[in-house]
Formats: structure tokens, C-alpha cells, sequence
């Protein structure tokens, strides 16, 4: 649940692998890795895999347009 999650640690890792910017529009691929302690003691949960982002540009900020996280479980 939600709130399960709220209550968990979760630790990440990006390391952005390519960035390329046309006009006001942008893609970042990035390698994650992310792992979610549970608060209860439970062992945690390993994920990790890569996200494409598209971002496009609005005044000064630059927003997420798109994601797409293909995050899968790492074997233990």
C-alpha cells in the first residue's frame, strides 16, 4: 500500500548516461538503481535498469514530458 511505501527507506543511484537538447525539448537516459527497506525488518527490495526521460522547456524550467523507467528486480 501507500502508506507501506511512505514509511519504507528508499535509497537511490542515477548516473545519467546521455543528455542531448533540441530547442526546447530534451531526452536524458539514465541507469537507476533504487532499494526500498521496508520498516517492519523485511529484507529489501533491489531494482535497477535504465530510464528515458523526454523534458521540454517552459519559461526557465525544464519539465518532465515523458518517463519511461524499465526498472526490473535484481536477483538477490
Amino acid at each position: 500500500s501507500q502508506s507501506a511505501l511512505k514509511a519504507a527507506k528508499i535509497d537511490a543511484t542515477s548516473e545519467i548516461q546521455e543528455i542531448k537538447v533540441m530547442g526546447d525539448w530534451a531526452y536524458m537516459w539514465t541507469k537507476l538503481s533504487v532499494v526500498i527497506t521496508p520498516p517492519n525488518g523485511a529484507a529489501p527490495t533491489k531494482r535497477a535498469g535504465n530510464t528515458l526521460s523526454v523534458l521540454r522547456r517552459q519559461a526557465a524550467n525544464w519539465l518532465i514530458a515523458r518517463d519511461a523507467n524499465m526498472l526490473t528486480v535484481v536477483p538477490k
